[in-house]
C-alpha cells in the first residue's frame, strides 16, 4: 500500500482551511488521517512543489520565539487545483463502490472462507 499518496492536495485542503506552517500541517496529518504515514519530508516535499507550481504562497513569520516560520497560504490556483480534484475523487469513490459491491456480492455466494 502507498502512503502518502494524496499529500499534496490534503495540504492545499488544510491549508484552504486556514494558513499553517509545515510543523502545523504535519500534525493535521497525524490528527485527522486515521492511517496517517506522511512524514515530515513528504509534508515539506509537498510543500515545495506546491509553492513552484504557484498553488501556495508563504509569508516569513518572525514574530515568535526561535527561528522564523514560513507560513504557507493556498493561491487562487490552489483553490482551482482543489477542486478539480474533488471530482477526481468523486470519480474514484464510485469506481471503489462498483468495486466493493461486486465483492459483496461474491462474498454473499461464499467464493471466500
Amino acid at each position: 500500500m502507498r502512503y502518502g499518496r494524496h499529500t499534496p492536495e490534503f495540504l492545499l485542503l488544510f491549508l484552504a482551511e486556514k494558513p499553517g506552517c509545515g510543523t502545523e500541517l504535519h500534525k493535521r496529518f497525524d490528527e485527522l488521517i486515521p492511517i496517517s504515514r506522511f512524514d515530515s519530508a513528504i509534508v515539506y516535499r509537498s510543500l515545495a512543489n506546491l509553492e513552484q507550481e504557484d498553488l501556495v504562497e508563504f509569508q516569513w513569520d518572525t514574530t515568535g520565539k526561535g527561528p522564523a516560520r514560513k507560513i504557507y497560504r493556498i493561491t487562487p490556483k490552489g483553490l482551482e487545483r482543489l477542486a478539480e480534484h474533488k471530482a477526481y475523487v468523486e470519480l474514484r469513490i464510485r469506481n471503489l463502490d462498483i468495486f466493493l459491491n461486486k465483492f459483496k456480492k461474491l462474498e454473499a455466494e461464499g467464493r471466500f472462507s
